[in-house]
């Protein structure tokens, strides 16, 4: 090859290797670009997320909070109702031991109550003409302990419904 034929294609190889480290750099830096953009909008979609996760915790803290406040008013309203009828039963079984409160139950007309039947019972005629039978004491707060329990069950259900019906999801 001529050296005449050299110095004439090689101003093009030059302009040509210009050309292609030129477009070389050209698409290096557009992915450069796209890939800094990439970052700042996953860096912004991060921050928003950690705020919605912060107004989140916010929110289920006071939720928290506020439940809480509801569930000691419940539990605190139930132990004074507790109370009173806790009252209530102690004056029933001192009634009953002392004796100025009798319970009696209602028996059949053909039945005669007798003492070995039901513990020391005397028959005892009503404003109604129905036969009763009065219980002993022992009888008596066997069933005013039975009767608290169902109190106390019942008690506990209306206490959960309470805070259940008053309770923020």
């Amino acid at each position: 090859m001529p050296r005449s034929f050299i110095a004439a294609v090689l101003p093009y190889l030059i302009g040509f290797a210009v050309l292609i480290s030129g477009g070389v750099y050209s698409y290096r830096k557009g992915w450069d670009n796209r890939d800094e953009l990439a970052k700042t909008e996953a860096a912004k979609i991060e921050v928003q997320a950690q705020q919605q996760i912060a107004q989140a915790l916010q929110a289920a803290a006071t939720t928290k909070a506020s439940n809480d406040q509801h569930l000691y008013l419940v539990v605190n309203d139930y132990e004074k109702r507790l109370q009173v009828a806790q009252k209530n039963v102690d004056v029933w079984r001192r009634g009953v031991d002392s004796g100025t409160i009798r319970m009696s139950i209602p028996a059949a007309a053909n039945n005669v109550c007798t003492a070995a039947a039901v513990g020391k019972a005397d028959i005892a005629a009503t404003t109604s003409n129905q036969a009763r039978c009065e219980l002993d004491a022992e009888t008596a707060n066997a069933l005013i302990g039975i009767a608290q329990d169902g109190d106390k069950a019942i008690e506990q259900l209306n206490a959960i419904i309470d805070f259940y019906q008053g309770m923020k999801p």
